[in-house]
């Protein structure tokens, strides 16, 4: 059961990774303003995405440690 849970959370995050990278490849081709604008959102972007990767790593390392640490934890 814990497996499927990890699954399903991992599935959720790389839709959202893959939804967060075209809308930022859509918007970088229909923004017309200074670039220096665009590259600050590039690096806004760059830091939540590293942040939702890390993160979500790590709350995936815990559901697996919970589930090592008892195993008849069923939710």
């Amino acid at each position: 059961m814990q497996n499927k849970r990890i699954r399903k959370f991992v599935i959720s995050i790389v839709m959202l990774m893959a939804g967060m990278t075209a809308g930022f490849i859509l918007l970088g081709t229909v923004y017309t303003g200074p670039r220096w604008i665009a590259f600050a959102v590039f690096v806004v972007y760059l830091v939540v995405s590293y942040a939702v990767v890390r993160l979500s790593w790590r709350y995936v390392s815990d559901m697996k440690k919970e589930n090592i640490d008892n195993p008849h934890i069923s939710s």
